[in-house]
C-alpha cells in the first residue's frame, strides 16, 4: 500500500470505481488489471499526477513502453504546475531513463536537463539530485568512443567504436 500512498495523490476523479479498482490493483501488483482500470478512468477523465505515475509504472512493466512514456510526461507537467518540482524532477528523470535505454539520447539529456532545472531550488541532498547522479555514474562506466585518430571523439567527430 506504501506505492498508493506515495503516487496516489490527489485524484480529479475521486469516486470513480475504475480509478479505485485501478489503485487497488496497483497495491496487489496485479499491473495488468490496474493498467486496464487506469486507462479506462483516464479515457473518461484526466488522470492526478500520481494516477498518471500509477498508469506509467503499470504500462512499463507490461511493456507498453509508449504509455509508459505518455502518461510520465504528463505526470511530469502536472507536479511541475502544482509545484511539486521534485516530483516533476524524479517523472524527468525516469523519461529520461526509458530514452537512453531506447538509445534516444539526445532526448534523455533534454529530460535530465530539465530535471537538474526542476531542482535548482532544492535542498542539495534530496533524493532526486541522486538520481541524477545516477546517470553521471553510468556515463562514466561506458567506454569511450575514439575517432579515427585515436582521440576521443567529441561532437560532430566520426567515432567508430574501438
Amino acid at each position: 500500500m506504501e506505492i498508493l500512498r506515495r503516487l496516489g495523490g490527489e485524484s480529479t476523479v475521486s469516486g470513480d470505481a475504475e480509478l479505485a479498482r485501478g489503485r487497488e490493483a496497483a497495491g496487489r501488483l496485479a499491473w495488468a488489471d490496474a493498467y486496464t482500470a487506469l486507462s479506462v478512468t483516464d479515457r473518461s477523465s484526466s488522470l492526478a499526477a500520481g494516477d498518471l505515475e500509477l498508469l506509467a509504472t503499470a504500462a512499463h512493466l507490461l511493456g507498453r513502453v509508449e504509455d509508459c512514456l505518455r502518461a510520465l510526461q504528463r505526470a511530469q507537467q502536472l507536479h511541475a504546475e502544482a509545484g511539486e518540482f521534485r516530483r516533476a524532477a524524479r517523472c524527468a528523470f525516469w523519461l529520461a531513463f526509458h530514452l537512453a535505454g531506447r538509445g534516444e539520447l539526445a532526448q534523455a539529456g533534454g529530460w535530465l536537463a530539465r530535471a537538474s532545472r526542476l531542482l535548482e531550488h532544492e535542498p542539495p541532498d534530496c533524493a532526486e539530485r541522486g538520481l541524477l547522479l545516477l546517470s553521471l555514474a553510468v556515463q562514466s562506466m561506458r567506454p569511450r568512443r575514439r575517432c579515427r585518430h585515436g582521440r576521443p571523439g567529441s561532437a560532430g567527430t566520426l567515432a567508430t567504436p574501438t
